[in-house]
C-alpha cells in the first residue's frame, strides 16, 4: 500500500507504473526467499529452542522496519537506496517465515493439549489482525502524500511496538519466576487475572 508512495523515492523512475512495476518485482524476492527460510527456521528451532526463535525473528523482523524509516532516498545515494531497501525487505521475509509457525508452535507447546486447536486459531486470528492493521495504517499514511515524512513514521511505529512487547514479555517473565507462576500459558495468564 505505501509502495505507490515511497517507489519514487527509492528507485528513481519517473514514471509512476515502472516504479510500481520494479517494487513489486523486488519485494517478491521477499516472498521467493520465505519456502528457504523456514526450512533453516525449522532446524534452528529445533536446535535451539522456539523462544530463542520467536525472539530472534522478531528482532529481524523489527530492526529492517527501523532502517527502512531511516533509509537515505535515490535522490541521496542513488542507486544504492533501492538496494538497501530491497534488502532490509528480504532480511523481513526471511524472519516472518519464522513468525507465523514459530508463533505457533511455541503457543501450542506451552499449553495442554486440548487447547492446542484454540490456540492456533487465536494465533490465525492475530497474524490477520496484524495485516488488517497494517493495511489501515497504511491507507491513513497514503491519505496524507503532501507530508513527505509520514510514510516513515508507520516503519518506526511497527518497530517501537515490537519494542514495547518485547520488554513487557521480558518484564512477564521475571514476574513470573518470582511469582513461579507459568506465564507461557496463555490460559494461565487469564486466570492468574
Amino acid at each position: 500500500i505505501l509502495l505507490p508512495i515511497i517507489a519514487h523515492l527509492f528507485f528513481g523512475v519517473a514514471d509512476g507504473q515502472a516504479g510500481l512495476l520494479i517494487g513489486y518485482a523486488g519485494f517478491a524476492i521477499s516472498f521467493l526467499v520465505a519456502p528457504f527460510a523456514s526450512i533453516l527456521w525449522g532446524y534452528y528451532g529445533d536446535k535451539y529452542g522456539k523462544d530463542r526463535l520467536m525472539r530472534y525473528s522478531l528482532i529481524m523482523m523489527a530492526v529492517p522496519s527501523i532502517c527502512i524509516a531511516m533509509l537515505p532516498t535515490y535522490e541521496t545515494i542513488g542507486v544504492w537506496a533501492a538496494i538497501l531497501l530491497l534488502l532490509c525487505r528480504v532480511v523481513q521475509g526471511f524472519s516472518a517465515s519464522a513468525e507465523v509457525l514459530g508463533s505457533k508452535i511455541y503457543a501450542i507447546n506451552s499449553l495442554p493439549p486440548r487447547y492446542s486447536t484454540l490456540v492456533s486459531s487465536l494465533v490465525s486470528a492475530g497474524g490477520a489482525l496484524g495485516v488488517m492493521l497494517a493495511v489501515c495504517m497504511g491507507l491513513l499514511v497514503s491519505r496524507f502524500t503532501h507530508v513527505d515524512y509520514l510514510w516513515r513514521v508507520s516503519f518506526l511505529l511497527g518497530a517501537l511496538i515490537f519494542i514495547c512487547v518485547h520488554f513487557l514479555r521480558a518484564k512477564k517473565t521475571v514476574t513470573a519466576t518470582k511469582k513461579s507462576v507459568k506465564w507461557t500459558s496463555i490460559i494461565g495468564v487469564v486466570k492468574e487475572r
